[in-house]
């Protein structure tokens, strides 16, 4: 413990003490800093690792999906491939009555569209 005495010598010490307390609480600082950088490194790492394994499970999954979307679109049209060669007629009549309402439609649009645009022209 540093005690102050009458003599010259206690402001000295004093003053001494007092670097040294500066000099450690410098270096405690210095310390913390860098603690705070290691700290601020290992955050950073751990997110892009997160990241990175996040990316690389979505791309897993969307493979995984992507296949199992192709084998079901395979199976769909080997069972329409079926269905077409051993029902011809009924095949082609369904055909038919889907191009017709598909014509329907479009022609019943444009008509609307047609009508539509004479309206704004007046």
């Amino acid at each position: 413990m540093t005690t102050l005495s009458n003599k010259g010598n206690g402001m000295g010490s004093v003053t001494k003490a007092g670097r040294h307390l500066a000099h450690d609480v410098g270096a405690g600082a210095s310390d913390v800093g860098s603690d705070f950088a290691r700290l601020k490194d290992e955050i950073v790492a751990a997110i892009t690792q997160a990241f990175s394994s996040a990316r690389h499970g979505a791309a897993d999954k969307a493979a995984e999906v992507y296949g199992a979307a192709r084998k079901r679109g395979e199976k769909a049209v080997h069972s329409l491939e079926h269905s077409v060669a051993s029902h011809p007629l009924a095949s082609v009549s369904i055909a038919a009555g889907a191009g017709m309402l598909l014509g329907m439609f479009l022609l019943r649009r444009h008509r609307a569209r047609a009508q539509s645009d004479e309206g704004s022209a007046s």
